[in-house]
């Protein structure tokens, strides 16, 4: 901290001594030389982060619709906590205390109280400053509970006036030391609103309190005496969580996490019996990110520019189907703010976000997964439950269990910005199990895929290109290429007429525009085809070069997905398949099109994930044999739906996402 000039020293000295001929102290003059290292004392109370189905999103007061996360003891314990005084006219710097060694938990544990000492050479700059506005008495407090060491270390360090202190970022190795439940709890939070107080009218007056009798920032002081300061009005500073929880639960059919997908399809296009299965076996959190402003701020299109502190999140509209009336929302600003408005390039994601969904060259390889955050979702399930007795009565919405912390991601406006290589995700892995309907089938073609499938056929060799090629189109599976031929002749050629109908979809995804090749098919064949690429590398040996790579360029392009065996640790040799679900925060409640703030992680917010449904198979592990395969610059919400998430936020908040794919 600077320190008062030796000659202001003086002439504070000069002007104390002659207005206190009566041995009185004056009513505006301080003498630091006489008071210098001595304590001011003053107390504070802070409430924790806690307030009194369906899709998420922002109500008017700028918390969820859902309801609320008491959350754990553990999450709001207070292990240390600073205070630090600012100008209310722009934040600048006054002086700080700590209240770690003096603070007082109530009986319900939903509150602090604090006691610090504050040096009253620190505020007599802010008393003799001629820049403070006229009314000295008012200023901004903000309470940092289990502050970080760097946090404290910016605290501690800045100079009076300092009016950069408060956009200071939390990055780095500094994340994992803001939530520590394994150590009894420790969790930073920081105001969730400016708390505005009135200081002592006079330096002297600071002589009235003590350690034992401190000034009160929460209450009032010396009622009915000239002296008196009434803080009560603005009563406990209300802090926040820094970073949100993601919680869990199984929302499949019949348990086990397990979702019927493919149904039988007859050549007419009716629907018959579930003949596959998808089982979520993991759950990996994708895009998290790096850094985080240690104090909320928000705007009106999510850049720092005009940037509110601390002030809440406003919903953009008012029902979640988003038919309300509009309103003059906002966006929480986030600590990469102007970079996603420029556009992060797809090498530079991983200077910005940890476990990054792509890979350097834009790519997502499924293969890879030790980039991603990844857990066995029955490890998840056996989490320890969540608190939830205010919102979810009788487990009226289901057991939910804790999964993990993640900081805060915001994306700014315009809403396209909201695109899948800087959003907060989750991949969830699944492994394609036959039905029973399919294993008991008459059919011999989905006998075939069920025996596939569940790993008992007997041309099995646990080799991901030695063992058949599942290629799905419309809907349909088909174990090995010769199958989907045979399948494009059952729907596409005429036995009588002894023609082909080559506009019949499958055909052209199989032939192009050209012919079969086939005996009595005179029509020339189409070279970029996915059958003619198929030939030219089956009559190769099936070599896994270039031929394969033109292959598979060729039916993926044609809307042809190919799923190949693979080993997973868990689940064994199988058939596997990826879903990529993006969280949501403010969900506008309209498909296909995205709202402000609708894809996003905000603070104290706890999310409630739990997949609802699986309309598809998902995404094959190899990216190369994915015809829908994303991108960084995809935007997060399309018109084509694999997975239902509900999502249910609370303020901890709880967001209840159902998710469906």
């Amino acid at each position: 901290m600077k320190r008062i000039s030796k000659s202001l020293l003086g002439l504070l000295a000069v002007a104390f001594t002659a207005s206190c001929a009566d041995d009185k102290l004056g009513e505006t003059n301080f003498d630091p030389t006489i008071y210098e290292g001595e304590k001011a004392y003053m107390t504070v109370q802070v409430t924790m982060p806690s307030a009194p189905g369906s899709r998420s999103h922002t109500d008017e007061d700028g918390g969820s619709n859902a309801g609320v996360e008491i959350g754990q003891d553990y999450e709001n314990n207070v292990k240390r906590m600073y205070i630090v005084l600012a100008r209310s006219t722009d934040n600048a710097f006054i002086a700080f205390g700590d209240m770690s060694d003096k603070m007082k938990q109530s009986a319900n544990k939903q509150a602090y109280t604090g006691t610090s000492e504050i040096t009253k050479t620190q505020l007599a700059q802010f008393y003799d400053d001629q820049d403070t506005p006229a009314n000295k008495k008012e200023v901004n407090v903000f309470v940092f509970c289990n502050p970080t060491d760097h946090l404290i270390d910016i605290i501690r360090n800045a100079e009076y006036k300092n009016v950069t202190w408060y956009n200071e970022l939390c990055k780095g190795d500094e994340i994992d030391k803001t939530w520590e439940p394994s150590d009894g709890g420790s969790f930073l939070m920081a105001n969730y609103v400016i708390a505005k107080r009135q200081l002592p009218n006079t330096m002297n007056d600071w002589l009235l309190y003590s350690e034992a009798n401190p000034f009160n920032l929460s209450g009032m002081n010396n009622a009915g005496s000239n002296s008196q300061v009434d803080n009560s009005v603005g009563g406990a500073v209300k802090v926040e969580r820094a970073m949100a929880r993601f919680d869990f639960k199984d929302a499949s059919p019949k348990g086990r996490n397990t979702y019927p997908v493919v149904q039988d399809i007859a050549p007419d296009g009716t629907l018959g019996k579930y003949i596959v299965n998808v089982q979520l076996g993991k759950m990996a959190l994708v895009n998290m990110n790096k850094a985080f402003h240690y104090l909320r701020r928000v705007s009106n299109d999510g850049l720092p520019t005009k940037q509110e502190l601390c002030a809440p999140e406003k919903p953009w509209f008012t029902a979640p189907d988003g038919m309300g009336d509009p309103l003059e929302g906002n966006y929480v600003v986030d600590a990469w703010a102007t970079e996603k408005s420029i556009g992060i390039k797809t090498n530079e994601l991983k200077n910005h976000f940890d476990y990054p969904l792509f890979q350097e060259d834009g790519s997502i390889d499924n293969t890879k997964q030790d980039s991603w955050d990844t857990y066995l979702i029955n490890d998840v399930l056996g989490n320890e439950a969540d608190n939830d007795n205010s919102w979810n009565s009788n487990q009226q919405h289901g057991d939910y269990r804790i999964w993990r912390y993640v900081t805060e991601n915001t994306i700014p406006g315009p809403v396209t910005n909201q695109v899948n290589g800087i959003t907060t995700g989750i991949v969830f892995k699944g492994k394609m199990i036959a039905t029973e309907d399919a294993v008991n089938s008459t059919d011999e073609m989905t006998q075939r895929l069920a025996k596939v499938l569940n790993y008992t056929a007997d041309d099995l060799k646990e080799d991901s290109y030695k063992d058949p090629i599942i290629y799905m189109f419309g809907g349909n599976l088909y174990v090995s290429w010769p199958n989907v031929l045979k399948a494009v002749k059952a729907v596409a050629y005429n036995e009588e007429t002894k023609t082909w109908s080559r506009s019949n979809p499958l055909y052209v995804a199989v032939y192009g525009e050209g012919g079969t090749g086939e005996t009595g098919d005179d029509s020339a064949q189409d070279p970029t085809c996915a059958n003619y690429k198929w030939n030219i590398w089956n009559q190769a040996g099936k070599p896994l070069d270039n031929k394969l790579k033109a292959f598979r360029q060729a039916a993926t392009g044609a809307g042809i997905t190919i799923y190949q065996s693979s080993h997973d640790e868990q689940g064994g040799w199988g058939y596997y398949c990826y879903y990529y679900y993006w969280n949501r925060h403010n969900d506008n409640g309209i498909d296909g099109q995205m709202a402000p703030m609708e894809f996003a992680v905000v603070r104290n917010n706890v999310y409630k994930l739990a997949v609802t449904n699986i309309s598809r198979l998902g995404h094959p592990r190899i990216s190369d044999n994915d015809p829908d395969n994303p991108t960084p610059e995809i935007p997060d919400e399309r018109g084509d739906i694999y997975l239902t998430v509900s999502v249910d936020v609370l303020p901890w908040v709880v967001r209840i996402n159902n998710i469906e794919f």
